[in-house]
């Protein structure tokens, strides 16, 4: 059961990731959302590094090369200029390939080693189990989403969800 709310929630967030992300070009992803501030760019960069937890409870490889993933981690600053940032067309295919990964491994998992015990160390609160475990992280990448409609018309685009 919990295995086809995973796989919703990521169907979910793919369908508004996907459809927030499909007419920018690399120049408006990678525009800072407003002084200070971060772009389209990190925000999607950030879902792939914090994917790395998912992936590794499901025994995934990491979506991407972990010095890839630098520059995106919590509390890193963006710079719009900077060469370290993937392209958005990269991002865009790492997170697909990500997406079709989750999927599989969602399929695969056990109803046993969902209900098992979460790891320690690789999330900053207790939960219940490893299932309950990824829902969370499932929690934070929708939070992110959210800001990438809110990104998208402080840059001044409509809204991509309707």
């Amino acid at each position: 059961m919990l295995q086809t709310v995973l796989a919703s929630n990521l169907g979910f967030m793919q369908m508004g990731r996907e459809r927030n992300i499909a007419d920018l070009d690399d120049a408006a992803a990678r525009k800072a959302i407003m002084p200070e501030g971060t772009s389209i760019n990190w925000l999607l960069g950030h879902i792939l590094m914090a994917r790395q937890g998912p992936h590794k409870l499901l025994g995934l490889d990491s979506p991407a090369p972990t010095a890839k993933l630098a520059p995106y981690d919590r509390g890193t600053s963006w710079d719009e200029k900077g060469e370290d940032y993937l392209t958005i067309a990269e991002l865009s295919s790492l997170l697909a390939a990500s997406d079709e990964a989750l999927k599989a491994a969602f399929a695969a998992v056990s109803d046993e080693k969902l209900e098992g015990p979460m790891p320690e160390g690789l999330f900053p609160f207790p939960v219940a189990s490893l299932g309950a475990g990824i829902a969370a992280f499932q929690f934070h990448e929708s939070y992110h989403l959210g800001q990438l409609g809110t990104a998208r018309r402080l840059l001044g685009l409509p809204g991509a969800i309707a």
